[in-house]
């Protein structure tokens, strides 16, 4: 029977005070398994969401659903200084605001935009011009009319900008007045597409900003059809997509079938659970569970430069309920965006180091290596580790109880 692990590092790489809470919580709750704190370390596993260079949450039912609603509320200052100060704490570089990008949203865009500032987050601008899908019943626009009022609307409001942001001129474009394109039509959304990205690029050029402006984002199954190498190539190598599917290694797959054919690096511009006609009810245990199980999947991806959780408060998949509650898929999220490690050493009673053995947790096989160390994503309280090893006749099972 394995008795003995060693944890060489259990870090945090964002927060090195949290990581140094962790490990003495660790160490208590274990004591009684002789594990021994060794060090911190700043690695992270595989490829690690932690470093991708874009994690966003999103504010979509907030700052679009109920904008001309709370257009003139100055009160509801407060509630955008909760939900962004709440968003801030889960290790975020971008906070993702909805708002339309109509003259009428303005002011309303603005509010969001200083309190993200405030908490020194870049804003992911994944608004769109209201007459595109008809929000809030404006008339429906032109493809050509669209470039008009985006080019104006990055010109008037140059100081809404700062280098880093990124901007998605059009979510889910197929929602809107050309439909969702199949067949003949493509080539035609093609070209409306890269033409819309060459005008937006320009107008931000013309600012002096450098703000990313080709997370155009789509249906995932729109993007195999559409996002070919030459499409991707005029996009400057990115592929977004919004994507709901019903279990994690779909999604995975489709991310690497969408890199291996577009040639492009993959964004997830939308992606969280549940959402119900995909993945039925889930208690929020049960959230919890699928996101960290989901996380530890895209954690060994090297193709993708971000995730947009979908999203913060509201719908089906929030991270903290209406009083302000966190939820406990918050701790999944925050730890897998910081790059949260565990680094452990495997040695028996008699302190031999153990090498041929293998660690699951949630679902994922991680082997030892010839130091007897391993390494894995540590995403919440209670996530456990099931350990086997030859020449030992008993897996053991660790439950990592320790919290900051």
């Amino acid at each position: 029977m394995i008795s003995f692990i060693q944890f060489l590092n259990t870090v945090s790489s964002k927060v090195s005070i949290w990581g140094i809470k962790f490990i003495l919580s660790i160490l208590l709750i274990l004591v009684s398994f002789m594990f021994l704190v060794t060090r911190l370390s700043d690695s992270v596993y595989g490829a690690g969401i932690g470093n991708l260079p874009v994690r966003s949450v999103d504010t979509m039912k907030f700052s679009k659903d109920i904008a001309r609603e709370k257009e003139n509320d100055a009160a509801f200052d407060a509630v955008i200084e909760q939900h962004i100060s709440h968003i801030s704490s889960l290790n975020v570089t971008h906070i993702a605001i909805a708002t339309p990008f109509d003259k009428e949203f303005v002011p309303y865009l603005r509010r969001w935009v200083k309190v993200a500032r405030k908490y020194k987050l870049k804003v992911w601008y994944r608004g769109n011009l209201s007459g595109w899908e008809g929000w809030f019943n404006y008339e429906k626009i032109t493809p050509a009319t669209r470039i008009i009022l985006l080019t104006d609307f990055i010109e008037n409001n140059e100081d809404l900008f700062e280098d880093g942001d990124i901007f998605t001129s059009c979510v889910e474009c197929e929602n809107g007045a050309l439909g969702f394109p199949v067949g003949s039509q493509i080539p035609a959304f093609r070209e409306f597409t890269i033409n819309e990205y060459k005008a937006v690029k320009k107008s931000f050029r013309d600012i002096g900003k450098d703000v990313q402006a080709n997370y155009n984002s789509m249906n995932g199954e729109l993007a195999k059809h559409l996002m070919d190498k030459n499409t991707t190539a005029a996009m400057d190598g990115i592929v977004a997509i919004d994507h709901y599917v019903h279990s994690q290694e779909k999604l995975v797959n489709d991310i690497n079938y969408l890199e291996s054919n577009s040639g492009g690096r993959i964004v997830l511009g939308e992606v969280g659970a549940p959402i119900p006609d995909i993945h039925g009810d889930m208690t929020e245990l049960e959230q919890r569970d699928w996101l960290a199980k989901l996380f530890v999947k895209l954690d060994k991806l090297d193709n993708l430069d971000g995730i947009n959780y979908w999203l913060s408060y509201g719908g089906s998949t929030p991270l903290w309920d209406p009083n302000g509650k966190e939820r406990l898929a918050a701790e999944v999220v925050r730890n897998a965006f910081g790059g949260n490690t565990l680094r452990a050493k495997l040695v028996d009673r008699k302190g031999v180091i153990i090498t041929d053995a293998e660690v699951i947790s949630l679902g994922e096989t991680y082997l030892v290596d010839t130091n007897g160390v391993f390494s894995l994503p540590y995403l919440y309280e209670g996530q456990t580790l099931e350990i086997s090893a030859k020449g030992y006749p008993k897996k053991t099972q660790i439950t990592l109880n320790g919290k900051p």
